[in-house]
């Protein structure tokens, strides 16, 4: 019966996704009606704007280019490439050409030079991509990593050297971001905290566009529904997920995972524990007793990206050891295992040596005649 429901619940879903996109195609199609061809001066500000960019924040834009791609490219793309730009949506959406512009891309850092011969359609994409203030009122900032511990107030542990990312980007809102000013209004009466979380490299041009969603939580999460995040970094670094980098010259290089450092609200739909004391009931967990320093927010109005942690591999930062979890985890059991290996070797070879008569007498049931091996 529950199951039943689901499946209806994500019928229905579909199904009033499918028709918000006719009603956009359908008021797109009558605006396209009503416009006039773009103006050489309205050519000419995109161009500037996109100079601008481009010139003053290269690392940025290769990121916002980055996440774009990994979602695009991703057998997922229907439901996590969100946004989605406007001159390729409709009913039906047009992955395969949004696919072949990108993919014409040059390098991010020499796009300044393509700009003017780029036809109007690829250039309004690059702009998206790369400029999401003006329709989304979001941009990030690369900073320093030791001006973001500093703010965050991390404490380094012994794991710490393993978190630790190699680029740090702030997430920056305009004041007219509808969730960033209710959730500064909340931060007021309420306070907060600094969470971590993880995820796959292809979850992420979402994330950062439409905040974290409780949505897209696991039906059998351990400790019940909703966005899950660790006030420990190292915590955090174990659910990330590498992902392959399809931006063409990226300086990211071919693999890239993101961290998201978020500001959490100390509200009554927020789950957590510290230093043993429970703040609100898990009556729905399965995991029984939720661990220290695990965050549960049952409500993504409760959560703000505040900084996105980039995590390149294998091009670690100095004096860092980045390793994907999973390659940690195998390198820790091989090295174990061959450790194991050895010793064995060792006792088998000592048995021999020390145990020659009793080797030949098992050796003679089985019809071999020769004279046992005295030793000295």
């Amino acid at each position: 019966m529950q199951a039943s429901l689901l499946n209806q619940g994500e019928i229905a879903s579909q199904e009033r996704k499918r028709w918000i996109r006719e009603v956009h195609h359908t008021v797109k199609k009558t605006k396209k009606k009503q416009q006039v061809k773009p103006t050489k001066k309205e050519r000419a500000d995109i161009e500037a704007r996109l100079r601008e960019v481009l010139t003053t924040s290269p690392t940025c834009c290769d990121l916002l280019m980055s996440l774009f791609t990994s979602a695009l490219f991703h057998l997922r793309r229907s439901t996590i490439c969100e946004p989605f730009p406007e001159d390729f949506d409709g009913p039906e959406r047009n992955y395969d050409d949004a696919v072949l512009y990108v993919s014409s891309f040059p390098p991010t850092k020499s796009c300044v030079e393509g700009i003017s011969r780029m036809p109007l359609v690829p250039l309004k994409l690059l702009k998206w991509i790369v400029d999401p203030m003006e329709e989304e009122g979001i941009q990030i900032k690369s900073i320093d990593i030791d001006q973001f511990q500093r703010e965050v107030g991390f404490k380094a542990t012994h794991d710490s050297k393993f978190s630790a990312p190699t680029h740090v980007f702030v997430v920056e809102y305009s004041d007219w971001h509808p969730h960033y000013v209710s959730f500064q209004e909340k931060k007021s009466i309420f306070g907060s905290i600094i969470g971590y979380h993880g995820s796959s490299l292809e979850n992420f041009h979402s994330i950062l566009r439409n905040g974290l969603d409780e949505t897209f939580s696991k039906q059998s999460s351990l400790f019940g529904e909703g966005i899950y995040l660790s006030e420990s970094r190292d915590v955090a670094y174990n659910f990330l997920k590498l992902g392959r980098n399809h931006s063409s010259g990226s300086i990211f290089g071919e693999k890239i995972g993101c961290l998201a450092c978020c500001e959490v609200l100390k509200h009554a739909g927020v789950r957590r524990k510290e230093n043993g004391i429970v703040y609100e009931d898990l009556k729905d967990a399965e995991g029984g007793s939720l661990p220290d320093g695990y965050i549960v927010v049952l409500d993504n109005s409760l959560v703000l990206i505040k900084y996105l942690l980039v995590y390149t591999y294998p091009n670690a930062s100095p004096g860092s050891a980045i390793l994907q979890p999973a390659e940690r985890r195998k390198r820790k059991i091989s090295v174990w295992f061959y450790l194991l290996m050895v010793y064995g070797i060792l006792l088998i070879g000592l048995w021999i040596m020390h145990g020659n008569t009793f080797v030949y007498r098992k050796l003679n049931t089985f019809g071999w005649k020769s004279s046992p091996v005295k030793l000295d």
